[in-house]
């Protein structure tokens, strides 16, 4: 499956999705409805901003193999399979339109800082340290599989 990275080019095609979204959407799969499934996205955002500090549990394997299977290989995620850990799930999810404002916002300030400084590295709790650069293509996999979960 090829990754559409989120960056200035692409966002608008992610707003839009975004924008098509309803409170009361329903998942094809899994346990997130359409609040929780915003305000996980914005808080992988938050992670990858550094605002929201994790412990770099990586290894090897999982800096390499893992990595490149989530992020480069062409095959579908499995659907429902996987859970995401408890620093991907804000426990203040609010509003859904307060949440998907505030995750239009954060991806501004994302597009922002990786044009500014792509070769920034930022923390990620499975895969290490990841370029700025890098973590556009890691958000661009991840909101489009919660997107299509949701049909948009």
């Amino acid at each position: 499956m090829p990754t559409v990275p989120v960056n200035r080019q692409t966002m608008p095609g992610y707003k839009a999705r975004i924008q098509a979204l309803g409170a009361d959407s329903k998942g094809l799969w899994g346990e997130l409805d359409a609040t929780r499934m915003i305000a996980h996205l914005r808080r992988a955002i938050e992670i990858s901003l550094e605002e929201v500090p994790v412990e770099d549990r990586s290894n090897w394997f999982t800096r390499s193999v893992v990595r490149w299977y989530a992020f480069r290989a062409p095959v579908p995620w499995p659907k429902g399979k996987l859970k995401a850990i408890p620093v991907f799930l804000p426990d203040d999810a609010r509003d859904f339109e307060l949440e998907r404002q505030a995750l239009l916002d954060a991806m501004d300030q994302f597009t922002q800082w990786e044009e500014d400084r792509p070769d920034t590295r930022t923390a990620h709790p499975f895969f290490g340290p990841l370029r700025l650069g890098y973590w556009s293509i890691v958000h661009g996999r991840h909101f489009d599989f919660h997107l299509r979960q949701f049909r948009v």
